[in-house]
Formats: C-alpha cells, sequence, structure tokens
C-alpha cells in the first residue's frame, strides 16, 4: 500500500518554503498549509514559524486520510492524489479521481461508474484498485491534464492575480511517469 512519507516528501519538494505574496489568494503559507487552514486546526503562532510536525498532523489528517491513500496500492497515484489535494484541496482531488475513472472504463465495460461526489469511500477505492492495475499511466495523466486545465481555469476567470500564478502552479504538473 502507498506510504504517507514517500508522498509527504515529494510534496514537500515543492511546498516547503514559507509564502506570503499578496497575488497568492491562500495568504500567508507554509509547507502549503493557508493561514486560514493552520488556525482552523489551532496553530496561533506566526506562519513563518509553522512546525513541520503540525504540517504533518495536517497533511494527514485533511488530506492522506481523507482521500483514504492508506488503501491505494499503487504509490505514484496516491502522490499525485495527496499533492493535488495540498495544492487544490480534498475534494478537488477526489472530483478529478472519479472524474478519471469514469472516463476510462469504456463506458463502463471495464467497470462500472461510479458517483463523482468528492467523498472517497469503498467504491471509489475498490474502482481505483481495478483501473490501477489497467490503465495508471492513463490515470496519472488525466489526473494531471485536470489540474492543469484548473489552474488555466483560475488564472482566465478569477477576479484575483491568478494569472501571475499560472508558471509557478505548471510545475505541480508532474508528467514525467
Amino acid at each position: 500500500m502507498a506510504n504517507f512519507e514517500i508522498a509527504k516528501n515529494e510534496t514537500l519538494l515543492k511546498e516547503g518554503k514559507y509564502s506570503n505574496r499578496p497575488e497568492d489568494a491562500g495568504g500567508e503559507t507554509k509547507y502549503g498549509i493557508t493561514i486560514r487552514v493552520a488556525r482552523e486546526e489551532g496553530y496561533e503562532g506566526a506562519m513563518i514559524d509553522f512546525p513541520i510536525e503540525l504540517a504533518d498532523r495536517i497533511y494527514k489528517k485533511l488530506y492522506w486520510d481523507k482521500l483514504k491513500l492508506d488503501l491505494v496500492s499503487s504509490q505514484p497515484i496516491a502522490n499525485e492524489l495527496f499533492d493535488t489535494a495540498v495544492n487544490c484541496g480534498a475534494m478537488t482531488a477526489s472530483i478529478f479521481l472519479q472524474r478519471v475513472l469514469n472516463v476510462l472504463n469504456r463506458e463502463a465495460r471495464d467497470w462500472e461508474d461510479i458517483k463523482v461526489d468528492g467523498i472517497v469511500g469503498a467504491k471509489t477505492i475498490g474502482t481505483l484498485e481495478i483501473a490501477s492495475r489497467k490503465r495508471e499511466k492513463n490515470i496519472l495523466l488525466f489526473l494531471n491534464v485536470l489540474q492543469g486545465a484548473r489552474y488555466i481555469e483560475l488564472a482566465t476567470t478569477s477576479s484575483r492575480h491568478d494569472e501571475l500564478n499560472i508558471n509557478g502552479w505548471a510545475q505541480r504538473i508532474t508528467l514525467n511517469y
């Protein structure tokens, strides 16, 4: 089964620094954890001092466990879903996964469609396990395609300064598999 530490370390390569850029709607962040999420999880200190131990707990609770990634046998898929959840939210990562699984099933010939509700349950995990044995590379590819499309949508429709973030966001899309 997928290993949290491996996924976390991969994400930390992208998210390890403190950031407080005016064009970033998330405001102050460290390790990819926004100040809003840190406060919701009880952290009261300055974000620049946000401890990695608390980031680990938040990563595990809000992203890894919410997506049930301990039950995923493909480490690359778990890494991708975890990283997308940290950057875009667990609900978004879940919806991306469910949509991809539904379009890769050859009109339900290989596995049944699942409900696209953003909730990862037994049906989503079971379907992912079947699908990843047959189409792991395509799952990874299309998860990245949806993530990229989300970034473009934000950059072209948002009243915020998301266009300024697009080049950095592009680094999140890993097509090296």
